[in-house]
């Protein structure tokens, strides 16, 4: 659930006061809104494009949004727990968090146990993750970072309204969430790192604290492991301002003098995926509102030695078009794809890399492998309610003559 703003900072506070306190979040997809038997009127319409919130997120129709091609040899990856048909689907999600393992487990065995989980329940999967306590993401890359930092900003950008018809007030009924669990290949990003740092020439002096792998890394990703942006690589990391993706640099009117692809390129992941990295103008409808957050998973792979590991990956948007616009500029644009997570090979899957970070405008092209690094294993779309909205369906739904299973 959604809670307001007061109540959000409330909640940090005591976080910081009791590390071992439970947080749990409620997600509900269209089929899970429709089982509930919530009137039509009542289910959250997306502002700007409500396709997405219609079906499921494997739905033929939608699906190649998300780079779920169909006939795709992705899609043979997606785990079973996450296929649906004519009569199955994905209703609900809870995210569970506890720092304390065994808090953890405690409240996912009472919930089990309940007899509304039980009654209401048909089947049900687990999905495992952990924030590493450095901030690493699956590939070793300090990864908190987010659009946005300041709590009341992630608030104002993400809430979806609706008009209360008593005060004409703007309440916030809650926000969408697409959950994507992918897997991340830290060989084949490796194998592609190699590639990369192949073709660079001598690291310049003044970036000598970084080697040409290091570099060749940064490339690809747009920053380097310890979260400085690759384009501040001549700078302390201490006095770079990690959340600082804008590139361009404008004149007085406001176009476009140097787009600085020398010091980070086009391709590069956090530049190809951040909505304010790309644009003609320095406008503010660059900036698409999305809040991202990953959690690292690992497991053993069945019958084989190696693990399986990536990231669970969500992302909330007052409109899931917002994560759509992105994803499409990320595997669209002349320029290159995104070098590192673009998932369908073709015969653009091409990068230019500058030769000397920040010297000159001699690149070299290399092929990619993105197919290889990242692979959809599953996901849906979901909406998280406000306490107050979940509050009004449910009691709706409860008023009706039988409950709803």
């Amino acid at each position: 659930m959604l809670t307001f703003y007061q109540e959000q900072v409330n909640q940090r506070q005591s976080i910081d006061k009791d590390s071992e306190t439970t947080f749990i979040s409620l997600g509900i997809s269209r089929s899970g809104f429709k089982r509930l038997g919530v009137d039509e009127e009542k289910i959250p319409h997306d502002p700007v494009n409500n396709r997405y919130f219609e079906k499921s997120m494997l739905d033929a129709t939608i699906s190649d949004n998300f780079w779920l091609y169909m006939g795709s040899e992705q899609r043979k990856l997606i785990e079973p727990s996450f296929k649906v048909g004519d009569d199955d689907s994905i209703d609900l999600i809870l995210i569970i968090a506890n720092d304390n393992i065994a808090k953890l487990y405690l409240v996912v065995r009472q919930i089990c146990a309940s007899q509304q989980f039980i009654y209401s329940v048909a089947s049900h999967s687990f999905e495992y993750g952990r924030r590493d306590p450095d901030h690493l993401g699956p590939l070793g890359f300090k990864d908190n970072i987010s659009n946005e930092d300041e709590p009341e900003n992630i608030y104002h950008y993400t809430k979806v309204d609706k008009r209360n018809p008593l005060t004409e007030e703007d309440l916030s009924i809650g926000v969408f969430m697409v959950y994507q669990k992918i897997r991340v290949n830290k060989e084949a990003f490796n194998k592609l790192v190699t590639i990369v740092a192949s073709n660079i020439d001598v690291t310049p002096p003044l970036i000598l604290k970084y080697n040409i792998t290091e570099i060749a890394e940064a490339y690809l990703i747009g920053r380097f492991k310890d979260g400085t942006p690759l384009l501040f690589a001549d700078k302390n990391s201490e006095d770079v301002k990690k959340q600082n993706f804008n590139y361009n640099v404008f004149d007085d009117t406001g176009g476009v003098v140097d787009y600085q692809k020398n010091k980070c390129p086009f391709s590069s992941h956090i530049r190809s995926a951040n909505p304010r990295s790309w644009g003609e103008r320095n406008t503010e409808d660059q900036h698409v509102p999305i809040i991202r957050r990953g959690i690292n998973f690992s497991y053993p792979a069945f019958g084989k030695e190696e693990n399986v590991s990536g990231l669970h990956f969500l992302s909330y948007q007052r409109s899931v078009d917002s994560l759509v616009q992105i994803m499409k500029r990320m595997k669209d644009r002349a320029e290159g794809v995104d070098a590192s997570f673009y998932r369908l090979s073709s015969s653009r899957d091409k990068a230019k890399f500058p030769k000397v970070w920040g010297q000159g405008n001699e690149e070299f092209e290399v092929e990619l492998n993105g197919m290889d690094i990242s692979q959809f294993l599953g996901g849906e779309i979901f909406f998280m309610p406000a306490k107050h909205y979940l509050e009004e369906i449910l009691a709706d739904v409860l008023d009706q003559e039988e409950a709803p299973v």
